[in-house]
């Protein structure tokens, strides 16, 4: 809302490290730096694995973003469409030891499974 920025979710890491990513992608947020859909980062954990950004369903956005859904309804009631959310989610994708994001089908499966939101194809034998 302050930064005209999407909210960042970031899943299946510890809450530290979320904590890190989020607050350091907010400090760039407020010095104007945006993350968009598409980009890829390797600088956001400790260890320098990548992140790449994916647009989440607004179907989803209860399922993890209650509050925000809450939030941004509050201020934007009486926009129109009424029942439509009216803010973007990335969600940060990190891949697996083999630098396979969950969205590939040859991702580790417990990388994949602890990202959720994403459409996942089904695992290769």
């Amino acid at each position: 809302l302050n930064f005209s920025h999407p909210e960042i979710l970031i899943m299946g890491v510890s809450s530290q490290s979320c904590h890190k990513a989020i607050n350091q992608i907010c400090r760039e947020a407020a010095g104007g730096r945006a993350v968009r859909e598409g980009d890829e980062r390797t600088d956001l954990f400790d260890v320098p694995r990548p992140v790449k950004f994916v647009p989440v369903d607004k179907q989803r956005y209860f399922d993890y973003l209650g509050y925000a859904a809450w939030f941004y309804r509050s201020l934007l009631y009486r926009v129109s469409p009424p029942m439509e959310h009216k803010f973007p989610v990335l969600q940060g994708l990190w891949a697996d030891k083999n630098l396979l994001y969950p969205d590939d089908p040859r991702c580790d499966a417990n990388v994949r499974k602890v990202q959720t939101l994403i459409p996942q194809p089904p695992a290769q034998g």
